[in-house]
């Protein structure tokens, strides 16, 4: 009988372990690289997350000025042309962006909890050096903005 339990116990800890594995794999699939363009030369270069559906993304505006094309890859290397902008928010420099429907990729999904202050969140980096790393990092204030929660992270900024 108590092997029994212990069996139970160890396999349901394993899953849930995997699981969360499985939700950061998810993750890191989710985020992508853009280049954009001028006159055929590269122009700069950002990072994207693809969210709420396969074929939309969310990505820094600063590259896109200037900017006549722009292209985001995949986690798998694959290029997609971005094929229109849906949005832009100069106030928090963000941008919508879409391509065509990529069927391997599961977008990131708005998280349906509450985040409170001391909350641990993780962090995943994108990069050529930093790809795929993913960084604990603790919430230290919560803001709202239009009714959106905006949240103060304990990592540092570079200069």
């Amino acid at each position: 009988m108590r092997l029994s339990l212990s069996f139970w116990v160890i396999l349901l800890s394993v899953s849930c372990v995997f699981a969360q594995y499985r939700d950061v794999r998810n993750g890191q699939r989710a985020v992508a690289s853009l280049i954009t363009y001028s006159k055929g030369e590269i122009k700069a270069n950002g990072t994207a997350v693809f969210i709420g559906n396969n074929s939309e993304l969310l990505v820094s505006s600063t590259p896109f000025y200037g900017a006549d094309s722009a292209v985001v890859i995949d986690n798998s290397g694959k290029a997609h042309a971005v094929r229109n902008i849906v949005g832009i928010d100069n106030l928090f420099d963000c941008v919508k962006v879409r391509v065509s429907p990529v069927k391997k990729i599961k977008p990131l999904l708005l998280s349906s909890s509450d985040v409170n202050i001391g909350d641990e969140l993780y962090m995943l980096s994108y990069g050529v050096k930093k790809s795929g790393m993913v960084e604990p990092v603790k919430v230290l204030a919560v803001d709202s903005v239009y009714s959106l929660a905006y949240y103060t992270l304990d990592k540092p900024m570079k200069a």
